[in-house]
């Protein structure tokens, strides 16, 4: 009897290191920041907490947080001097918390950078059991006879599904916010006019969420735009390419100006 008992309390052990618990979500930088953050708490008192860092060794002038959820603005908040390698930690209510992701901007020394965070994590104290870890866990307790092959036959097919649910949920997106790309590279078309630029992005932004390697070639052509020592060849390079890259993403085919 001790020994059965043993058994099953050693395959309990080990079924529950096999089976991958959720974690919060990986930390995001750029050439200036870097921005880890996790959502807790339910409802009405979700909070996202971020944890923004300064990686240079000069202080950063404004520091801007915004929060989305649903493709809609929900809230914001501004910092300034951000000391060279020093963190703060910004903390805003969100009724979304599973929706919720965040957009960083920082500015130091006329140079601007911005970090987009999706999806935020929680915390392991935070979070929800996953049903299906649940149900898995009930039928290996049942059935310790199968053996220790059958349940990382599990748990390899869990991971697969999760990814396979992670590829979707991105294609999804991809497919919902389709019109406000189509509309801004109609608008746009790869004009050299930063005002043009800014104003269809800008538009395009408060409808729809832009992928972090979009913002990254979005700043780098508005440098180039802003460069007056940039030749009209470079300006409208650049402009190709981030036209290229939204064209890319959504397949689009749009006619670039």
């Amino acid at each position: 009897m001790r020994r059965a008992l043993w058994t099953l309390a050693v395959t309990l052990l080990g079924v529950l290191a096999i089976i991958p618990a959720p974690a919060a979500a990986d930390p995001h930088s750029s050439g200036l920041i870097q921005v880890d953050a996790f959502v807790r708490g339910e409802g009405s008192t979700a909070q996202v907490v971020a944890t923004v860092r300064n990686l240079t060794n000069a202080a950063i002038d404004t520091l801007r947080v915004e929060l989305w959820g649903g493709g809609k603005f929900l809230a914001a908040t501004d910092r300034t001097a951000l000391p060279a390698k020093q963190s703060t930690v910004i903390t805003l209510s969100t009724d979304k918390p599973d929706e919720s992701y965040l957009i960083v901007t920082a500015r130091s020394d006329k140079i601007s950078d911005q970090v987009a965070m999706t999806p935020l994590g929680r915390p392991k104290a935070d979070l929800v059991p996953d049903p299906l870890l649940v149900a898995v866990t009930t039928s290996l307790l049942s059935l310790l006879g199968v053996g220790l092959g059958s349940i990382l036959t599990h748990v390899t097919t869990y991971r697969r599904e999760k990814h396979r649910m992670r590829f979707e949920a991105r294609k999804s997106d991809t497919e919902r916010y389709a019109p406000a790309y189509r509309e801004f590279l109609d608008y746009w078309r790869s004009s050299i006019s930063l005002s043009q630029l800014e104003s269809g992005f800008g538009q395009m932004r408060s409808k729809a969420f832009v992928p972090e390697n979009i913002l990254t070639l979005y700043n780098e052509t508005v440098t180039t735009l802003r460069d007056t020592a940039a030749t009209a060849d470079t300006k409208k390079a650049a402009a190709q390419r981030l036209y290229a890259a939204i064209d890319e993403l959504t397949g689009t085919k749009a006619n670039a100006g």
